[in-house]
């Protein structure tokens, strides 16, 4: 399979098979989701032919985007190798458990669905948009996307196998039995490994230190943190948890100006979140975005929907602000903080909490490094 790949994109596949610790033989069982592998790692479905899936979420750092792009990794670049986006690119390791977007009655609010905003349904529907982003891969069209798959003869052997002749038929065919194909590769279980220490330490084989139980007590109790309220999906268990409830919050976050004095959107655009996506405007506030999940989030730095925090500490300074008077200065500029970038819709009452001292602030970081998956672990991000 590797001889059909581009070469530039052969050593981040080589990389990934080392720090999965399998082969894709061994791994990659079903045609369909061996198609998703390659159709992941594949350049030439760029408009240049030098960026694919792997480049903005790399399986080697979490699948996160390491560039540096002139902001400090806090967006990714197009295929342009100019254009940059106003958003940080969220690891999609463990994406798959996200449910399709959905308004919860019982919590007000949207829940689900890929992205920061929400804009896509689901995998499927996720995986059809960066091929036509002109901000991303940035190919004209779907007719154009065809005409790339067609040029590879694995993709010609194999997608009728799973999706019948028919599948070369027309563009919108292929190109969902494209998205099908990279979602099945998603769902595959070395994206979600659930072998961290903190799953380690359920199953008993790993012991807690005494920061990293601190930490456990503090981030799992309402009456302090508050951090399980938005970060845990199942409140009665702690199995497979993704450390996310999968809603969407305005938590006040400040734009990154360094960013937007880069991507040319400037000062005075505001990013709205949830209200971008089709059929939420009239049922959300501005600026809302989805809770991320907390595996691996100590070796995914930057962080914030726009990248603008790059420590942990930081973030979690940020959310003690709003319950502690201490707490007025970033600890990254050692300046105050910049105000929030859309203030009128921030989701107070979820933020309210028992202020922390420092020494709460660096067992909740002990914690957090607790959920880093174990092929991650020399990476951690402190």
């Amino acid at each position: 399979m590797l001889k059909l790949i581009s070469q530039k994109t052969v050593w981040i596949l080589v990389a990934w098979l080392a720090v999965s610790g399998v082969g894709a033989a061994q791994t990659i069982a079903e045609v369909k989701v061996d198609l998703g592998q390659t159709l992941f790692f594949d350049q030439t479905l760029s408009l240049n032919r030098n960026q694919s899936c792997a480049t903005c979420h790399n399986p080697t750092v979490a699948f996160t985007d390491p560039r540096k792009n002139r902001v400090e990794s806090a967006a990714s670049m197009g295929s342009d190798l100019f254009s940059i986006g106003d958003r940080n690119a969220p690891t999609i390791a463990y994406a798959a458990i996200s449910p399709e977007i959905y308004f919860d009655e019982t919590m007000g609010r949207f829940r689900g669905g890929q992205f920061w905003d929400g804009r896509a349904t689901n995998l499927l529907d996720q995986a059809k948009r960066p091929f036509f982003n002109p901000k991303e891969m940035a190919l004209p069209d779907k007719s154009i996307l065809s005409e790339r798959i067609k040029e590879t003869g694995y993709y010609i052997e194999h997608f009728p196998k799973v999706f019948g002749a028919t599948v070369f038929s027309d563009d919108e065919t292929l190109l969902a039995a494209i998205a099908t194909s990279l979602a099945a590769f998603q769902k595959a279980g070395f994206f979600s490994l659930f072998d961290s220490k903190y799953d380690r330490f359920l199953r008993g084989d790993y012991k807690l230190t005494e920061i990293e139980e601190s930490g456990r007590s503090i981030f799992f109790s309402t009456a302090k943190s508050n951090c399980s309220n938005c970060h845990r999906l199942e409140h009665n268990s702690y199995l497979l948890e993704p450390f996310t409830n999968f809603g969407y919050y305005n938590i006040g976050v400040p734009a990154n100006q360094n960013l937007r004095s880069k991507n040319g959107l400037g000062e005075l655009y505001r990013d709205v979140g949830l209200d971008r996506a089709s059929g939420v405007a009239n049922r959300s506030g501005h600026g809302r975005f989805k809770v991320p999940g907390l595996r691996n989030v100590a070796a995914t730095s930057p962080y914030m929907h726009n990248g603008v925090f790059r420590q942990l500490k930081t973030v979690l300074e940020f959310h003690d602000k709003y319950n502690n008077p201490a707490r007025t200065v970033n600890p990254e500029t050692q300046a105050t903080w910049i105000e929030p970038e859309i203030a009128e819709w921030i989701d107070s009452e979820s933020l309210k909490a028992i202020a922390l001292e420092n020494k709460d602030i660096d067992a909740l970081i002990a914690f957090l490094n607790l959920l880093t998956d174990r092929r991650y672990e020399r990476i951690i991000r402190h």
